[in-house]
């Protein structure tokens, strides 16, 4: 696994945070835990393709510019 860069991660939470959501609130519309939310912030873990996109949906962001990191691995 290669986790997200620190800078990929904070553009993670800053998108979420500009959306005006919290994790759990986050974790809600893409249907994980709030835990999954806050790991995947932390990059602890990676989300699978099926959650990218539905973050990246939410957020209204592309793959590319919050998970570049691992997209492009």
């Amino acid at each position: 696994m290669i986790p997200l860069s620190a800078q990929k991660r904070k553009q993670l939470t800053d998108a979420r945070i500009a959306k005006g959501l919290s994790r759990p609130e986050l974790a809600k519309l893409v249907g994980v835990s709030f835990e999954h939310i806050k790991r995947l912030e932390y990059g602890m873990v990676n989300p699978s393709t099926v959650l990218m996109f539905k973050i990246c949906k939410v957020l209204d962001r592309s793959p590319d510019e919050l998970f570049r990191d691992i997209v492009c691995a």
